[in-house]
Order: structure tokens, then sequence, then C-alpha cells
């Protein structure tokens, strides 16, 4: 009989061989500076001073309070205003002597007040609220009367120029309309100028002392409320009856300046 050999037996599989190994930094490890200690507060003291100079620097105990500006956010009176620019329009056409007198003093009181309380205000925010604050204010209040007279004569020029510049154009405009030489002098065209004097003044140049003033006035003499209708509604029906007589009239009287600047 044949000889078979006999079957080999299966080869093992080969043993899982272990993970790569990560290389190795054998860079010398930086060494760093030790952080350097914190100060101790007596590195800072001064000599002289037991609690150190930077509790001097914390303690603003010595500051005076200061002070905001107290007119902002208050009430701009602006019908009250357009109220009374109706009714010394009204006067205008019925009194153009003293209508251009109280114009004067309202720009110079307006202004000298403004100035007034700018200079208390920034006294107070500088310094605090001092006893001595209301005799400051009447001291210099004179100065500040001559600096309003100044202003006021400077920044009246253009409203006064612009004025008779409407007047005369008023007259030939209402004339030619018309048909007959309308004179300067008579209350519409005086209504007409007056009108574009007091826009030039109370928008032109100068205009800011002039505003925070006429308000701080209305604010000070009528009060919040209904007085403040009150007053409006009497403005502005003084002014709807003085220009409805005025232009009735057909002059004004020019007192006390004698005759007017646009014939007798």
């Amino acid at each position: 009989y044949p000889v078979v050999a006999a079957a080999a037996p299966p080869a093992a599989p080969p043993a899982a061989l272990p993970p790569p190994r990560p290389p190795v930094d054998r860079t010398p490890a930086r060494a760093w500076p030790a952080p350097h200690p914190e100060p101790s507060p007596a590195a800072y003291s001064h000599p002289d001073d037991e609690e150190g100079w930077e509790d001097d620097y914390d303690d603003d105990s010595y500051l005076p309070p200061r002070e905001g500006d107290p007119r902002i956010g208050l009430a701009k009176r602006t019908g009250t205003l357009a109220a009374a620019a109706l009714a010394w329009l009204g006067c205008l056409a019925l009194w153009p002597g003293a209508a251009l007198v109280a114009l004067i003093v309202w720009s110079v009181v307006a202004r000298a007040v403004d100035r007034a309380m700018t200079g208390l205000v920034l006294r107070r925010f500088e310094y605090g609220r001092r006893p001595s604050d209301v005799p400051w204010a009447v001291v210099t209040g004179p100065w500040h009367l001559v600096v309003g007279l100044v202003a006021s004569f400077v920044t009246l020029l253009l409203p006064m120029a612009v004025a008779v510049a409407g007047v005369f154009s008023a007259a030939l405009l209402l004339g030619g309309l018309t048909g007959s030489d309308l004179d300067p002098g008579a209350p519409a065209t005086l209504v007409v100028g007056g009108a574009l004097g007091l826009v030039i003044l109370w928008w032109g140049p100068g205009r800011a002392s002039l505003r925070r003033g006429t308000r701080s006035v209305a604010r000070r003499f009528v009060p919040a409320g209904p007085p403040t209708q009150v007053v409006t509604l009497a403005l502005a029906g003084v002014g709807l009856v003085t220009v409805i007589v005025g232009l009735s009239q057909g002059i004004g009287s020019w007192a006390p300046f004698g005759g007017g600047p646009f014939g007798p």
C-alpha cells in the first residue's frame, strides 16, 4: 500500500505588532524666571503720609459738588414767544417808535440775563455752590448789561437792514397791486418788514444768547401750566387786535422819535 503523508498543521497567524511609540522630545525644558514678588504698599508710601499717596488719589471728597446747567431740559415756551412776537408786530403797526425801543430793550435784557446765568452756572460747576453766588451775580450785573448793549448793537444791524429792505419791497409790491403809491411807513409795510427782521434776529447771527435769555425770562415771569396758556392767549389776542386796528388807521405814531424815518 502506498504511504500517504500526513497533512501539515496550519500555520499560526503572526502575532500583532505593538503600536509605534511617539518620538521622545529630548530638548531640555526651558527654565522660566520666577515671577517678581508684588511690592508691598509701603513701597508707594510717602515719608510724610502714613496712609500712602494712593489713598489721596482714590479719595475725591475734597472736590466740590459740581452742578450742571439747570436750563437744560426745561420748556422752551415756543407758543408763548410766538404770541409775544405777534403782539410786538401789532404794536409796530400802531406805535412803531415804541415798538423799536421795546425791541432794543428786550435784546439787551435777554442777552444780559443769559450772560449772568451762564457765568453763575460755570462758577458753580467749577467751585460748587457758595454763599457768595448771589452777591457775585449782583456785582457783575452792570457789566453784563454793558456787554448785552454792545452785543445788541452789533447783532441788530443785519435784522434792521433786512427789515428796511422788506419795508420798501412790500411798499413796491403792494403799491403795484393796488395801483397807488404806498407810503413805506404804512402799517402794512412795517408789519412785513418787522416780521422779516424778527426772523433774522431769532435765527441769524448771535441768536443763541438771545434765545436762552428770552426763554429764561419767560420761564421766570410766566409760571408753567394754566398761567402760560392764559398769557399766550392774551398776547395772541392783543396781537391780532392791534394789527387789525393799525391796518385800518393807515398810519402809526413814531413817538418818542418824532417824525418817522420814512416820511413825516
